[in-house]
């Protein structure tokens, strides 16, 4: 089963790793990030949600939960995909 799990998601990480390698609106001079390093950050911030999920499920409603993780993803997107010299505004 652990088999299972980890060809999975090494499946979506060579996913995420190949979208980021092929576009065209991403910065790379200015995070000085590889695809792979980009991918591994997108799968941590996803697990740290999934964590502070389980671990803390009564504090927010299935809505509250919902807006805080696309606060998280915007935030992550925009210090990612900002412009050198640009400020990433949370």
């Amino acid at each position: 089963m652990a088999d299972l799990v980890r060809d999975v998601l090494q499946t979506a990480m060579n996913g995420v790793i190949d979208v980021i390698a092929r576009s065209p609106e991403i910065k790379r001079d200015a995070h000085h990030l590889t695809p792979q390093e980009m991918a591994e950050l997108i799968f941590a911030v996803a697990r740290g949600m999934l964590m502070f999920d389980i671990l803390q499920p009564q504090e927010m409603t299935p809505a509250e939960r919902r807006e805080h993780q696309l606060k998280v993803v915007r935030n992550l997107w925009r210090l990612m995909f900002k412009a050198e010299g640009e400020p990433a505004y949370a």
